[in-house]
């Protein structure tokens, strides 16, 4: 039997569902593929969710969502009239079969994003530009890469992003990359250039280092709220995010505390190396992709990137070179590189920070 129920008509039964359902992301998103479908007339959808019988779609559409409706309440409310009234405007079973199907799998599906407490984004925008993707590519191609890669629990801020991230304008771009492969380009960049930072820390104050490299690393982090579909930003973006990374990381600042401290490195060290401040930076940050969107995300995350610079500026002091060079002297003056990659206890500690 044919079916004439188009790809807009069905997500606007999905998206009425969703919205019956209260469920946020699904008559979001389903909103923004049914307008997408329909010339991106926002309007009519909108419409549809607030009283479709005075909607501008057809008497058949309309006797549709009163049976999508009422599978909404629950199966058993759909009666014999329902279903003769939507046949007598020319529905055919197939396409009451499909409305009933949709709205059935849209409760479930509407229950198991609110159940998990899902990430819903706020950002209409990118619900509108998602919406336009999955019209002109398909829902396949745009949702076979995008599979979860962290459990519910326990989830890193970064995963956070670029799951936000996915369903931006630039999402295009990232249907090409798997989830995990986010930032190779960042992580190669950092081993490449590491030694170099290192290299430059050493003969530098450190100071001349991580300054310079806060400023680069916070406009960059500003300049990925602004994240376009083409392929080269963004590998362009995290190629720059791997040159600078490690000259504001912690074995930056270390290098600084190796001057000052002596007896009480490790101590010192220790309290370095916790991290605390993620504690605050992760929830924070997590919170405005929620409210506000993964842009203004991008935007805190180089905010709080630029707080680092009057910090360094105030508290990051090298010691002058004659105090280290009298105080090391009373120690272990310490060995070449070439002597020290001679050893087992250097390989057994790259061995153990790889990992």
């Amino acid at each position: 039997m044919p079916n004439s129920l188009t790809p807009g008509e069905r997500e606007l039964i999905a998206t009425y569902v969703s919205y019956l359902n209260g469920c946020h992301f699904c008559q979001s998103i389903h909103g923004a593929v049914a307008a997408a479908h329909l010339d991106g007339d926002e309007e009519l959808v909108r419409r549809v969710k607030a009283d479709f019988q005075h909607a501008d779609v057809s008497n058949k559409l309309k006797a549709l969502l009163v049976i999508a409706s009422k599978v909404q309440q629950g199966g058993k409310i759909v009666v014999a009239a329902d279903v003769e009234h939507a046949r007598s405007l020319g529905t055919t079973d197939v396409e009451i079969h499909d409305t009933v199907l949709i709205a059935a799998a849209f409760c479930m599906y509407n229950r198991y994003v609110d159940g998990l407490a899902t990430i819903q984004p706020c950002d209409e925008a990118m619900y509108r530009e998602r919406g336009k993707m999955v019209t002109r590519d398909g829902y396949v191609s745009v949702s076979k890469t995008y599979l979860p890669a962290e459990p519910v629990n326990g989830r890193r801020i970064e995963w956070h992003i670029l799951h936000s991230l996915k369903d931006c304008p630039g999402s295009a771009l990232l249907s090409r990359i798997a989830p995990r492969r986010q930032s190779p380009c960042a992580n190669i960049t950092v081993a490449l250039v590491s030694p170099l930072i290192g290299i430059l820390l050493d003969r530098f104050p450190p100071r001349r280092i991580i300054l310079p490299g806060i400023l680069v690393f916070a406009v960059v982090l500003a300049t990925l709220s602004r994240l376009t579909p083409h392929i080269v930003q963004f590998y362009a973006t995290f190629f720059v995010i791997g040159l600078v990374a490690n000259a504001t990381a912690r074995f930056a600042y270390t290098r600084t505390i190796l001057t000052w401290f002596t007896t009480h490195r490790g101590m010192v060290l220790a309290l370095l190396l916790t991290g605390s401040g993620s504690i605050l930076i992760s929830p924070l940050t997590e919170w405005m992709i929620q409210h506000h969107g993964w842009r203004n995300g991008f935007l805190l995350l180089s905010g709080i990137a630029i707080l680092g610079f009057p910090l360094t500026v105030l508290l990051v002091r090298n010691r002058h070179e004659a105090a280290v060079v009298r105080a090391e002297h009373h120690g272990d003056m310490g060995i070449t590189v070439p002597s020290a990659l001679r050893t087992a206890a250097f390989w057994i500690l790259a061995f153990i920070i790889i990992l």
